[in-house]
């Protein structure tokens, strides 16, 4: 998932990898949602910086976003049943086959 800012330099970084199947890396983006004004509930607006005129790009809108993209229903099309997920800035998550057998059978 991808916000505003991100997803340029996310696709012309995986433009590079030429060797990679088609489908394997998705990139989809999360919705942006407007700054306003606490008096009065109107827009912001910061015609020199019109960037400004959003909230930061944040990960509470990830299962929103997967849907309004249609990545979840391809997935779900596809046959798959678990998604692993990770922030970038969490450079050491990996998904160990141990975890998905624990998802599997349903234990604790």
């Amino acid at each position: 998932m991808n916000s505003f800012f991100t997803e340029t330099a996310t696709r012309e970084a995986l433009s590079q990898f030429r060797d990679i199947p088609a489908g394997l890396v998705e990139t989809f983006l999360q919705h942006k949602f407007p700054k306003v004004l606490a008096d009065t509930l109107e827009p912001a607006s910061c015609p020199d910086k019109p960037l400004l005129e959003w909230n930061p790009a944040g990960h509470g809108d990830l299962l929103i976003s997967l849907d309004t993209s249609g990545l979840l229903d391809r997935f779900l099309c596809n046959g798959f049943k678990y998604l692993f997920v990770s922030n970038i800035d969490n450079l050491g998550a990996e998904n160990k086959h141990r975890h998905t057998g624990i998802f599997r059978i349903g234990k604790n």
